[in-house]
């Protein structure tokens, strides 16, 4: 393999089930690396299973494809990839070289992209929501800025959508979450108000007192 570093995925001759997912992405062009994953997959018979590794910030070392726990196929680091003999001439490699840098909270705005397997879903539409907030409808890919309205938002979801039913993405974290001390501000003015308001009343009703009662003249030797 070369210096830069790849994300690949294999294909073998089964149809994956549609599954809704939620990536996060800088919106500049960065390379990654990927990562195998121990995660099932379910399809049906006769149709295309795509198993794709997921990204990850690294080198790039190995790849190991399995299916049942047979390998079907091994890529090494400066080596051609290896199709093991079940596999030799049903199995398919892709290679990417172009995906983007996973967005941190230092990125000034970053690309969600909700995506999975629609090649025979039909017309599909895609819906976002903003932690607990409602469902909007929205484009595969939306932009979100490092703003202040960002920093209060603490998960984002999507959403597929075709005539025959619909699937939800897992919540993803946001970057740019940062909390929010709104309350705690609230609470630092309105007890320095209630300070300020508190001393102007006893301060009037002292005033008050003392204008109610009369002058007395001062001892003689005494300091008025």
């Amino acid at each position: 393999m070369s210096g830069q570093s790849k994300s690949e995925s294999l294909s073998l001759p089964n149809k994956v089930a549609t599954e809704c997912m939620l990536v996060l992405f800088v919106l500049t062009v960065a390379l990654i690396s990927a990562e195998a994953q121990n995660t099932p997959e379910y399809f049906e018979v006769g149709g295309k299973l795509v198993l794709k590794p997921e990204p990850f910030s690294g080198p790039t070392r190995s790849f190991t494809w399995k299916l049942n726990g047979k390998i079907v196929g091994v890529l090494d680091e400066d080596q051609e990839l290896v199709y093991y003999s079940a596999f030799r001439d049903r199995a398919q490699t892709c290679f990417n070289d172009n995906t983007s840098l996973t967005c941190t909270k230092e990125s000034k705005s970053c690309s969600l992209s909700c995506g999975g397997d629609i090649t025979e879903a039909g017309p599909v539409t895609f819906d976002f929501k903003k932690g607990d907030g409602d469902w909007e409808e929205g484009e595969k890919d939306i932009t979100i800025v490092n703003d202040a309205t960002t920093n209060a938002v603490e998960t984002f979801s999507c959403r597929m959508k075709n005539p025959l039913g619909e699937t939800d993405s897992e919540s993803v974290d946001n970057p740019f979450y940062v909390g929010s001390n709104t309350g705690v501000i609230v609470g630092m003015v309105l007890g320095v108000l209630g300070v300020l308001l508190g001393g102007a009343a006893a301060g009037g009703a002292y005033y008050h007192r003392r204008a109610d009662q009369p002058e007395e003249a001062p001892l003689l030797g005494q300091q008025p």
